[in-house]
């Protein structure tokens, strides 16, 4: 099953191998490994992870896999960062399906991330089997709690979660869009 969805500005699809060198700068740039510094090394893993996502898109459902898909800037046909939904925190949140993205620099402050997680969100609603999606953001990410408000996301309480690499427990603030 084929995952293409489409938005005013924004094409939400499947990644594929010839997006990893642009997914690769773009994950590297600053700001992004700021908040996501699992990324840091992804040149040396880009290829595993993309086989690793493949598979999931003919399941297509978040439901049951982590989808992860490449916004596309349509005037540009560029891509221009990531959007992924799925049960993110199994442990904390189990079966709560989450959104989380990232977008390159010099697209930064265009609305395309509100843009991208509001596509998203409408996309997968139908088979979401709760009323809501969750976004969990670290208090300190000021863009990403304006993206999420923007989106229609509200702030529900704080909560902590286990990072899955260290294991350490890390505050974050959750957010829910409701149906």
């Amino acid at each position: 099953m084929s995952i293409y969805i489409e938005s005013e500005r924004l094409i939400l699809r499947q990644f594929t191998e010839s997006d990893l060198p642009n997914l690769v700068e773009i994950a590297n740039q600053e700001h992004i490994l700021f908040w996501c510094p699992d990324w840091n090394d992804c040149a040396n893993w880009v290829q595993d992870w993309f086989r690793g996502i493949a598979w999931r898109y003919t399941i297509a459902d978040p439901n049951k896999e982590f989808i992860l898909l490449a916004i596309i800037e349509k005037s540009t046909n560029e891509l221009i960062g990531q959007i992924n939904t799925g049960c993110e925190c199994q442990n904390e949140l189990p079966g709560e399906l989450s959104i989380g993205y990232y977008i390159s620099k010099d697209k930064l402050n265009k609305g395309y991330a509100t843009e991208a997680a509001k596509a998203m969100t409408r996309h997968f609603f139908p088979i979401n089997p709760n009323d809501f999606f969750y976004a969990i953001i670290e208090p300190a990410n000021v863009a990403s709690h304006r993206v999420v408000g923007k989106a229609g996301f509200i702030f529900v309480s704080e909560i902590t979660i286990t990072d899955k690499e260290t294991g350490t427990p890390i505050l974050m603030h959750y957010y829910r869009l409701n149906r």
